[in-house]
């Protein structure tokens, strides 16, 4: 769920935050927890509702861990094969495309977790966290961008 969950933060974070700032190395993890944490914290979730957040929370930890060593097995492939005097670019790019082709379940698996969670809210902190998500879209460039198309539409 990681940066899917973190869309409590906006579209995975990006929008008018600038660049994406790389993966705190072995911390990541941890960091994402934290700030994870301290987002839900916001919403003053019920004891029932902290149970379930923990549940959920320990299921993003689990694939994080995951994608973390996959993520680890994947650059030491890629590296093992550029190291080669020839590297067999095609090797490459099946190992790129593969991980590409992974990438849709593994949002698709984050999302899972935010809607799970997002469910065992009360209307109250659903209210919260969409009004939040509005506030971030008006600060992303992709917002700005369709509403000049909107205009130019309106325009014709």
């Amino acid at each position: 769920m990681g940066s899917g969950f973190l869309a409590m933060e906006g579209p995975s974070g990006f929008c008018g935050k600038g660049f994406h700032r790389g993966f705190h190395g072995r911390d990541f993890p941890k960091h994402i927890l934290e700030r994870l944490d301290g987002k839900v914290e916001e919403l003053n979730l019920s004891e029932s509702q902290q149970v379930e957040y923990e549940e959920i929370r320990d299921k993003i930890a689990a694939d994080m861990s995951n994608m973390m060593e996959n993520r680890k097995n994947f650059f030491t492939e890629l590296k093992e094969e550029m190291d080669q005097e020839n590297p067999d670019i095609e090797k490459i790019a099946a190992v790129l495309k593969e991980k590409l082709e992974q990438m849709p379940l593994k949002i698709g698996a984050h999302l899972d977790h935010f809607v799970e969670f997002y469910n065992i809210l009360d209307e109250d902190q659903k209210g919260r966290m969409i009004e939040r998500f509005r506030e971030k879209m008006n600060r992303c460039p992709l917002n700005r961008f369709t509403n000049d198309i909107d205009d130019e539409y309106e325009e014709k």
